[in-house]
C-alpha cells in the first residue's frame, strides 16, 4: 500500500506542481534524514526527467512535503553524499 504524501503549500514556492511533487517523492533515488529535524531530504525526478529536491516529515499516515525545488542545488548533493558518507563529487543532474 503506498503511503499518503501531502504537499504544504510552502513547497509550492518555486512553481512545481503537487502531481509533479508527488511523483517525485514517491520515485526518490537518493535520501538523507536529518537527525536534528527529523525531516527527509530526498532528490527525485519530475515525470519529464527535472531534478527536484525535497524535504518532508513524517506525518501519522504518510507524509508532508514542505519543499520542493527544481534543479538540486550543490547544497543538497553535498548534504546526502556526507549522510551516506562519501565524497561529495560535482556531478551535473
Amino acid at each position: 500500500m503506498d503511503e499518503r504524501v501531502c504537499v504544504h503549500e510552502h513547497a509550492r514556492k518555486h512553481g512545481l506542481r503537487d502531481a509533479v511533487i508527488i511523483y517525485a517523492w514517491q520515485n526518490y533515488f537518493e535520501s538523507a534524514r536529518r537527525e536534528t529535524t527529523g525531516s527527509e531530504l530526498r532528490i527525485g525526478f519530475t515525470p519529464d526527467g527535472r531534478s527536484v529536491q525535497m524535504l518532508g516529515v513524517r506525518i501519522e499516515d504518510g507524509w508532508l512535503v514542505f519543499h520542493a525545488l527544481s534543479p538540486v542545488t550543490k547544497k543538497v548533493l553535498r548534504e546526502i553524499e556526507a549522510a551516506k558518507g562519501r565524497p561529495w563529487r560535482n556531478t551535473h543532474w
